[in-house]
């Protein structure tokens, strides 16, 4: 039992002294950078929990296998995907992100809103397809690959980052088919063909603009 010394509560005070580092443990934690861990093939910073596998130049996020089901069990978080201080934090670069990767399965309860992805050059096929929460895109304005379908169905997608894909030489297939809250420009300077319905449904999109080079524009681009 507690005794009450001259107005001093010892069990409060024990009880205010647990809670007060409790609630620095907590700070902490939220606080976390990102971890690498390579035997698992998991990358965290206590809120995500994504797989990932070694590609020339760094990491890429996505399983080691051949796959396609998007998000597997052990991926996990919400809200923002924020990969700014990963190289500070572990040495490793995220360059790309695979097929599917970041796609969500039919019983998914991820919610994604943002990435910033810095380092990021490369989006595999159907990557983001159908990530319907998702709004905002950082990328590296070195990206040099966007996959077909890429964004397909992303309907609240307001903006990307950067606007203008100098290394784009192939606007592939229903890249942003259905980004019905896209505004703004696109600029694909080098872009010598567009891919059907790549820019289907997006009725926003104020302009895109192209090379003077492009040779092919297939069916129903617009």
């Amino acid at each position: 039992m507690f005794a009450n010394f001259g107005g001093f509560d010892k069990k409060e005070y024990c009880m205010k002294t647990l809670l007060f580092f409790m609630g620095v443990g907590l700070t902490l934690n939220s606080l976390a950078g990102w971890e690498y861990d390579s035997t698992a093939n998991t990358i965290t910073d206590g809120s995500w929990v994504l797989n990932v596998r070694s590609v020339t130049g760094g990491l890429e996020i996505g399983k080691s296998d051949q796959s396609e089901d998007g998000f597997n069990a052990q991926n996990q978080g919400s809200g923002v995907l924020n990969l700014t201080d990963f190289y500070a934090d572990t040495g490793f670069k995220i360059v790309s992100i695979k097929r599917n990767a970041l796609r969500p399965a039919n019983d998914s309860t991820i919610v994604l809103t943002s990435l910033i992805a810095p380092d990021v050059t490369s989006i595999g096929d159907h990557a983001f397809r159908d990530r319907k929460t998702l709004q905002d895109v950082t990328i590296s304005p070195e990206v040099d690959g966007l996959g077909e379908s890429a964004f397909y169905g992303c309907s609240a997608l307001t903006n990307i980052s950067p606007r203008t894909f100098n290394k784009i030489t192939q606007v592939k297939t229903q890249l942003f088919y259905g980004c019905s809250a896209l505004d703004g420009e696109l600029s694909f300077p080098e872009a010598i063909s567009l891919g059907s319905r790549s820019f289907y449904n997006t009725a926003v999109l104020d302009k895109i603009s192209v090379s003077s080079k492009l040779e092919a524009i297939y069916s129903e681009c617009l």
